[in-house]
């Protein structure tokens, strides 16, 4: 999630969705912590003037579960292929 503010002092940026301590967020190219705010939301302290905010979701926990599903798929798909093939090579020789 990608922003562009501008303000005339430094200010709190509140985002009502759900504080995770795997957000990171940069302000201006720079890591600024990500903070809870009213117990389940997340807050960054941004200063005045000119400012691009990103946030991210960074868990390698689920990049290790989709490198694990993606090649799970892939041996099902080659299964599916392999006895696809193995069908149509049995039907041909009788």
């Amino acid at each position: 999630m990608s922003c562009n503010f501008s303000s005339k002092g430094g200010y709190w940026l509140y985002f009502a969705d759900a504080w995770h301590p795997q957000w990171v967020a940069t302000v201006n190219g720079q890591k600024t912590p990500v903070l809870r705010a009213n117990l389940a939301f997340k807050a960054i302290q941004v200063p005045a003037g000119k400012s691009t905010i990103l946030f991210e979701y960074s868990d390698p926990l689920l990049r290790w579960t989709l490198r694990i599903t993606l090649i799970a798929l892939a041996g099902f798909m080659l299964a599916v292929l392999w006895s696809t093939a193995r069908i149509i090579w049995n039907n041909q020789s009788q």
